[in-house]
């Protein structure tokens, strides 16, 4: 465990603007401690200062062009007001830092975690309140949109070399129509299992990080959870009753098929773009194509054998 440390001994780029905050929106000055938390693009530190206990999230470098602050500052107040994220004590609209209290007693979730049968069930549920209840926002996740700016971002470094990359993506964006025409609510696109926290005090879920939230087909977010978890087809079963509130039907399961193949696919060029700002993610794109491409044989697969199913319950009707 990464030990609290003085103010003194941060980065000053992390520093200054956390010691900024504290001066500014809640009138703490002197010195504090800080803990680094866990983040994949983002700096996140656990803060003491007088009375405050915080999280203090501050952007990663090469965010700037890919995340509209403003958007993200309306949606984490949306999710606040109803309870899916934790109490947001303050946001900047034009940098994007947050500090939200902190969470006593909590859990990060990470991979196995989240197969736990009690985890899987909260997760399911904090997923179902927040397509429910979370109020319209002016931005639509459209993944249909957001390949080509990916793709031109990356390109302005390399070109993309991937195996039957120009064939995969054609395959892929004849589902464009049926996948715009689906319903849509507002989703958290990009629930990673470490953007879970459990309260183990309260044994309820809350859900983290809103920079690529929007309105979009919640079978995304469903798909998410499914693909990052892990799950095998019992765990997948689980997560989807305790969302449903009953089995998946036909259509959503397909819907949600289609979609852990499409977020694989666009993770991807968005972990290629990011190895300019981190060397650790190299190898991180051409793995998720990969997995992408795998995962579209097994759907065209299973939608095979459902139209083989239909027509003969068909005939024998």
């Amino acid at each position: 465990m990464q030990l609290a440390v003085s103010s003194t001994l941060l980065p000053e780029e992390d520093a200054m603007p956390i010691r900024e905050i504290l001066r500014d929106a809640f009138d703490i000055t002197g010195d504090f401690t800080a803990e680094r938390l866990g983040g994949l693009t983002n700096r996140n530190y656990h803060v003491i200062a007088g009375d405050l206990n915080a999280v203090f999230r501050l952007p990663g470098a090469g965010t700037e062009g890919l995340v509209d602050r403003k958007i993200e500052g309306d949606i984490t107040r949306a999710a606040s007001s109803i309870g899916v994220d934790n109490e947001l004590l303050y946001y900047d609209d034009k940098t994007g830092n947050k500090v939200v209290a902190y969470v006593e007693d909590a859990e990060t979730m990470h991979i196995d975690s989240m197969r736990e049968p009690e985890n899987t069930v909260l997760a399911g549920k904090v997923l179902r309140k927040l397509h429910d209840n979370g109020s319209p926002v002016d931005f639509r996740f459209n993944v249909f949109e957001m390949i080509p700016s990916y793709e031109k971002l990356i390109r302005r470094h390399e070109d993309i070399t991937w195996p039957g990359y120009a064939e995969f993506r054609e395959k892929l964006f004849q589902y464009r129509n049926r996948m715009e025409n689906s319903e849509i609510a507002l989703c958290h696109c990009d629930p990673l299992c470490e953007n879970f926290v459990k309260s183990l005090k309260e044994n309820r879920m809350y859900l983290v990080d809103w920079e690529y939230g929007g309105m979009n087909d919640p079978m995304w977010d469903v798909a998410d959870v499914i693909i990052e978890s892990g799950y095998n087809t019992e765990q997948r079963n689980l997560f989807t009753r305790s969302y449903f509130g009953r089995p998946a039907t036909p259509d959503e399961d397909e819907r949600i098929s289609i979609n852990i193949v499409l977020i694989d696919f666009l993770w991807a060029l968005w972990g290629q773009q990011r190895c300019w700002y981190d060397k650790s993610l190299e190898g991180y794109g051409i793995k998720r194509f990969t997995r992408a491409q795998k995962n579209y044989q097994e759907l065209l697969i299973d939608m095979q054998n459902a139209t083989a199913t239909s027509r003969a319950a068909s005939a024998l009707a």
